[in-house]
């Protein structure tokens, strides 16, 4: 296997470090010199949340800023471009095990290799910026860690499973949506492999999750009341303009339902948000239809699980996929980076597709919605103070892509016959 795409290796391996020069000698972007002073604070022993930080991030992510720092530390380093060189060598180093560990999971699962290698030669091009550049890759790469270590279901590799999840997700909170399926799957298949114990199994996972998560919660949050701060803090956040919300906003005045403000504005959390007269009421639908749809998926889900003669690690992975690509496109902040999260799950989700037509339906609108975001990202972000006509144009067909992708993947979960046993 690995001699017959050897080639394909060798090209993901020659473009990684040419696009790692150009972004080490690119300038610093913002995120970086906020990573590098977030970092400096913390080795000094202040309080690290600078412009709003420690309700915008889950704050272990200071932790990871810091651990860049500790590294210069070391060597004595003290320059900005020294932060910076070494942020985008251990983004790159997660790229690497992010690409090596899709691999690893679809040659088990018997799925083409060639869609990933081109994914990833694609991602690492046209995503050069924000891949290597913001922190996206640790919780997403997390996420496909905990998702390999769980299908091997022993007390150990359950716990470092939900210790890995449990990172993701103080690092990044969308991973938090993904715990009701991995309790079911642990519980079916201590059921299916006959284990002992039921419960010391699902304990070990909760006790992984458990070890990552309270230092954060009670630590750094510093209880109840800064989880509760957190939690408002995101949601007075407005429709970011590249979100769903926009399209719908935009459709609605269309037909007479409400106005939207020409102008984008850039709001105190630091992003582009649309202004529409009825805000409010489409967050509550889209949190509505959010839920009926994880509802749907989880139910759906439940009932594969519970026939016995099934491949349930496969419906994990396509079910976290789809559960994450709903979170995304339902949300009111859709930024491109968010495509980071979805990149290995939906080429593994993507494999599982049998019917030929309908796998490549998918894999099209994967490939063009990835193109389009990165577009949008490297030409059409900046907004000043005017959308323009293309630009509104270009974020309406990416979140139609979106959609359908979703769509597409969403009815072969529902219609087509359960997955069967992997050989």
């Amino acid at each position: 296997m690995f001699n017959k795409h050897l080639n394909n290796y060798k090209t993901f391996f020659i473009i990684l470090p040419v696009i790692v020069i150009i972004r080490i000698f690119s300038g610093i972007s913002s995120d970086v010199d906020l990573y590098s002073k977030i970092s400096s604070k913390l080795l000094s022993g202040q309080t690290p949340f600078l412009n709003n930080f420690y309700f915008e991030y889950p704050p272990i992510t200071a932790y990871l800023f810091g651990i860049v720092g500790s590294v210069m530390k070391v060597f004595n380093l003290k320059s900005l471009f020294s932060y910076n060189l070494i942020f985008i060598l251990m983004s790159a180093f997660f790229i690497v095990l992010s690409y090596l560990l899709t691999i690893k999971m679809a040659s088990k699962l018997q799925l083409n290799l060639l869609p990933i290698h081109v994914s990833f030669c694609l991602f690492i091009v046209e995503y050069r910026i924000i891949g290597f550049e913001r922190y996206d890759i640790f919780p997403a790469f997390l996420v496909l860690l905990s998702l390999y270590i769980v299908q091997f279901l022993n007390y150990r590799n359950v716990f470092l499973s939900g210790l890995f999840l449990g990172l993701a997700i103080c690092l990044k909170l969308y991973p938090v949506i993904l715990l009701p399926l991995y309790i079911i799957y642990i519980l079916r298949e201590s059921v299916i492999q006959k284990m002992n114990n039921i419960l010391r199994t699902i304990t070990a996972f909760g006790l992984g999750l458990f070890v990552a998560i309270l230092p954060t919660a009670v630590l750094i949050y510093k209880g109840f009341e800064g989880i509760v701060k957190f939690y408002q803090y995101h949601s007075n956040r407005g429709f970011e303009v590249t979100s769903i919300g926009t399209t719908l906003a935009l459709g609605g005045s269309f037909f007479g339902v409400g106005k939207v403000d020409p102008f984008a504005y850039c709001c105190e959390y630091g992003s582009y948000d649309i202004v529409y007269t009825y805000t409010s009421q489409l967050k509550s639908l889209l949190n509505i239809g959010l839920a009926l749809l994880l509802g749907l998926v989880l139910v759906m889900y439940y009932k594969r699980l519970s026939n016995l003669n099934l491949n349930n690690y496969k419906n994990l992975i396509q079910s976290s996929y789809i559960f994450v690509l709903l979170f995304v496109i339902t949300n009111k902040v859709f930024s491109t980076q968010y495509f980071i999260w979805l990149l290995s799950l939906g080429l593994l989700t993507i494999g599982f597709i049998t019917n030929i037509r309908t796998r490549k339906i998918a894999y099209f609108l994967f490939f063009s919605s990835m193109i389009l975001n990165s577009i949008i990202l490297n030409y059409f972000w900046r907004f000043e103070t005017e959308i323009s006509i293309l630009q509104i144009m270009l974020i309406n067909l990416k979140n139609i892509l979106f959609w359908l992708l979703f769509m597409v993947v969403f009815a072969d979960f529902v219609i087509k016959k359960p997955i069967d046993k992997m050989v």
